[in-house]
């Protein structure tokens, strides 16, 4: 019986050093005045942030005919459908850059994903009611530990609008900007 139980003990232990680390991908996804992408994949030890902005698209003859037929459909799985399409063909101007541990910047992203259901419930029961002429919005994507995405949109956010997302936009972009070397957005 106390063998047993040592037993149990030290596989509870070991199964508790064995645990892998929460990996995460968040995604930002700019249309309108903004046009780039911002991702940090956070994968064991390690965070990355790859920034990128389209500099063309190339679409082929029979991929416009399917983009214009798709969109006559106007449902929102044939609109996903063009998009993927046109997303396909675009090339991109990027640029990646390693987070070292600890950067203060990682916490602004911890936060965002700690407070993702708050922010979720949020964006649905107080809808943004601006009437804006220009803009742009932000699809942010969340994928934890390799499972299915979540997604949020927001509509040119501001520190009165969504503060949240806000501030994770600017300490992104104001990281990004400082760190690289040649940046691919201004």
């Amino acid at each position: 019986m106390k063998l047993t139980l040592k037993y149990i003990i030290l596989l509870i232990f070991i199964s508790g050093f064995c645990q892998e680390k929460e990996s995460f991908e968040l995604k930002l996804s700019y249309t309108g005045t903004k046009t780039h992408n911002i991702e940090i994949k956070n994968h064991e030890e390690n965070t990355t942030m790859i920034v990128s902005k389209p500099y063309a698209t190339n679409i082929s003859k029979n991929d416009s005919i399917e983009i214009r037929r798709l969109l006559k459909i106007n449902s929102k799985n044939s609109n996903k459908k063009a998009i993927k399409i046109i997303e396909n063909n675009r090339e991109y101007n990027s640029d990646t850059l390693i987070i070292p541990n600890g950067n203060p910047v990682i916490n602004y992203v911890n936060d965002l994903i700690k407070n993702w259901k708050k922010i979720e419930n949020n964006l649905k029961t107080k809808p943004d009611k601006r009437i804006m002429l220009d803009g742009y919005i932000v699809k942010i994507s969340l994928m934890k530990n390799e499972h299915n995405s979540e997604d949020i949109y927001a509509k040119s956010p501001t520190k009165e609008s969504h503060p949240e997302i806000f501030e994770l936009i600017s300490e992104l972009e104001k990281h990004y900007k400082n760190e690289s070397k040649k940046p691919v957005i201004n």
